[in-house]
């Protein structure tokens, strides 16, 4: 076969007849990768060559023409004829002969400037004499068949030979050939015409069992036509190439189909036949270069009712499967199975669609081996969707054709006749949403949709709800045993040691959504860390945080009547509170419990109003810096300062500029006020140049022990914590032991 196909289609243009051409660029199996033309052909627009076609998208000659979803630019190619114009008037007879077949026309030309609506009002038409209505198409209309006439009008029309004006033509289709009287009335036209269209190629074959004969209906002058005869399992389809042939457009053609041979498996065929003629088009290569082709393509075909039957003589064609059947499991599943043919090496699964009324097949399928019968088929689950390759749906109608197939030692590969199932409609899979809780708590999902939860001792139970579910079932994955419910889908968890994995399912008619719980046994107590020993409320409103970490998702209780809160993913918690007007002080014990009922140990967080506090300021005179250790305090607040003079300077004293503090060793207590310090340095003494000395001579006698210095013993100060309001502090000496030798 050919490496281009044509394909041809008729065009309705309203008005005028005219029929498309188009190279399928996706078998194109040359180096041109968005190769195949478009091809438009119209003999009406021949018979007007004295007119430019090219204002209205086409052209006698030679137009580009950009189709919807086309990267390429197709080729209009038009025969031309040429005919003069009659010269304009307000009336002219005319008369139009046309063979069986053809369709005659009548064509008016106005100037431009008149109205559409002045020329259907002013126009009559009569043949013979008796006056004929005019049936006129608006845009996107319709013709009417039974009408007499069918006319539109095309404005801003040119004519090939430029002569400056623009004109608007009326273009009448009519009924039958005849004499016809056509007025303007008070309008002028200057060009009127009429003519007579063939009709395209036609092929007119007739079928006699496994025998055609015929040929072609209207062919055209100095053309060759190629017959080409195709078998198919369905009408229309051309899968088998059976018969070639140049067409004989002076006598009879016969065609004889073959009945046995190697062609194609053992079957019943419809007959399909191609009329097609050589068209030259321009293709674009991978390179962006362009390339005139001359290709087949087919410009009409013949579907035939009977069928003929082909038996295949080939000695390593096995039988095909005595049966195959489809049917629907749920999920979006089906399942098919074959009977078993002996000697079969494989089979081959095709899945078709039915697709307007047309089983389609999917390009989808499987090769399987001889000793699988049977397959459960996902059909809609693929891979990434493109424009080209599509994947299959839910909500619609399948079946399954089954071929066996032999591999003898010349690896080639022979196929039975296709069998194939009943249609099977597919629905659509919806999930349900199941909703899973153990001992009261809610389980949430992890990354892979696994559900978890946490059981400590004792009796443990799993809760499950599902409005659209008609049943559910709980079954242990280590043993397949199922989960005993208590008729309302709760479930006892029976005993188990680490971990238990549960599969939940929720049925709803055929459909199955599953949901896996992963229960652990836990019996180690969270962990619960207060940030804080004491945490303070704000002076005025009272408001008050305690934060701190516990094990992550575990409740924190706390209060009197068991408050909680819940521990972040990680760990933190915050417990906020608002002491009572006038109270200087709360104390709340505070635990964490997990999901499994382990209890925490008691943590107990104090909570105390913030007192009243006063800035303090630190100055220096410029000579070094100082600092102390809080920016404000409350009275009574013990504050540190330090300081630290620059390169040539030493501390001298601390200034007491305002707040009237005594300060004490770097320190002082803060009052009842705000409190400014003043650091003061003084400037380093030059240091003294020191008088030259003879140098001593040195001395040969032995150099003497040293003698060890005395033992200066370490004083320890320590200052114990207030207890019972009474600060405690203490000394103590360290003597060091003398190490022996």
């Amino acid at each position: 076969m050919d490496v281009y196909l044509g394909a041809m289609t008729g065009v309705d243009i309203k008005i005028v007849d005219a029929r498309v051409w188009v190279l399928v660029p996706q078998i194109v199996h040359t180096n041109f990768r968005k190769g195949g033309g478009w091809d438009i052909e119209a003999k009406w627009f021949g018979s007007l060559p004295e007119w430019d076609w090219s204002t209205k998208g086409v052209d006698p000659l030679v137009q580009g023409v950009s189709l919807e979803n086309s990267g390429e630019e197709p080729v209009m190619l038009m025969a031309l004829e040429t005919a003069p114009p009659a010269n304009g008037g307000s009336t002219a007879n005319i008369t139009v002969s046309a063979d069986s077949g053809e369709t005659p026309y009548i064509v008016l030309a106005f100037d431009n400037s008149v109205a559409d609506t002045d020329i259907q009002s002013a126009l009559t038409v009569a043949k013979d004499g008796s006056p004929m209505s005019i049936h006129w198409i608006a845009n996107n209309g319709d013709i009417d068949p039974n009408a007499d006439i069918n006319a539109t009008i095309m404005a801003d029309m040119k004519k090939s030979a430029d002569d400056g004006k623009q004109y608007r033509m009326a273009v009448l289709r009519l009924k039958e050939d005849g004499n016809y009287t056509v007025s303007a009335n008070a309008l002028n036209f200057t060009d009127q015409k009429g003519f007579a269209v063939a009709p395209f190629e036609k092929l007119d074959l007739t079928q006699s069992g496994a025998t055609l004969t015929g040929g072609v209906k209207y062919p055209a002058e100095n053309t060759t036509y190629t017959l080409r005869t195709y078998l198919g399992s369905n009408p229309g389809e051309a899968t088998y190439l059976v018969d070639e042939r140049t067409v004989d457009t002076a006598q009879g053609n016969t065609v004889s189909i073959p009945t046995e041979g190697t062609l194609m498996p053992t079957g019943d065929y419809y007959v399909s036949s191609f009329l097609m003629t050589e068209k030259t088009t321009t293709v674009n290569a991978e390179d962006g270069s362009t390339k005139d082709v001359t290709v087949l393509a087919a410009i009409d075909s013949q579907q035939f009712a009977d069928k003929v039957t082909y038996t295949n003589n080939n000695p390593y064609q096995p039988s095909k499967p005595a049966g195959a059947t489809l049917t629907f499991t749920g999920n979006e599943v089906m399942r098919a199975e074959w009977q078993k043919v002996d000697n079969a090496d494989g089979y081959r699964v095709t899945i078709y669609q039915e697709q307007n009324g047309v089983w389609v097949d999917t390009g989808f399928g499987y090769d399987l081996d001889k000793d699988t019968t049977a397959i459960n088929m996902a059909l809609t689950v693929g891979g990434e969707e493109t424009a080209e390759s599509k994947n299959l749906t839910a909500n619609a109608t399948y079946r399954v054709g089954v071929s066996a197939y032999t591999e003898p030692e010349n690896g080639a590969k022979y196929y039975s006749a296709e069998t194939t199932s009943a249609e099977e409609y597919l629905p659509e899979y919806t999930p349900l949403n199941l909703a899973l809780s153990v001992n009261g708590t809610a389980c949430a999902s992890d990354e892979n949709g696994v559900y978890h939860a946490y059981v400590g001792g004792g009796s443990n139970s799993l809760a499950v709800t599902c409005a659209e579910a008609k049943s559910i079932t709980v079954t242990r994955m280590d043993t397949d045993a199922p989960l005993t419910s208590d008729g309302s889908n709760t479930f006892a968890i029976p005993e188990f040691t680490g971990t238990l994995m549960l599969r939940v399912n929720g049925v709803k008619d055929m459909d199955v959504t599953s949901a896996f719980l992963l229960v652990s046994r836990d019996t180690t107590a969270p962990v619960l860390t207060l940030s804080a020993p004491v945490f303070y409320a704000d002076r005025a409103a009272g408001t008050y945080r305690i934060t701190g970490t516990a094990d992550a998702g575990s409740e924190v209780l706390y209060g009197e009547n068991n408050e909680s809160v819940y521990a972040a993913a990680d760990g933190s918690f915050a417990v906020q509170g608002t002491l009572a007007e006038g109270e200087t002080g709360d104390a709340l014990y505070i635990r964490a419990q997990d999901s499994a009922g382990n209890l925490s140990a008691r943590q107990l967080a104090l909570v105390a109003r913030q007192a009243q506090t006063y800035a303090i300021a630190v100055t220096t005179d410029g000579n070094g810096t100082a600092s102390a250790d809080l920016a404000a305090a409350a009275a009574g607040t013990e504050i540190a300062l330090s300081a630290a003079p620059n390169a040539g300077y030493h501390f001298k004293e601390w200034q007491v500029v305002s707040g009237g503090v005594t300060i004490k060793d770097d320190k002082f207590t803060m009052p009842d006020g705000d409190v400014e310090i003043k650091a003061i340095f003084e400037k380093d003494a030059a240091p003294a140049t020191p008088t030259p000395t003879a140098t001593a001579k040195p001395d040969s006698s032995p150099t003497p022990a040293p003698t060890a210095p005395a033992t200066k013993l370490p004083v320890w100060w320590v200052a114990l914590p207030i207890v019972g309001g009474v600060a405690l502090a203490g000394v103590f000496v360290m003597r060091k032991k003398k190490r022996r030798r």
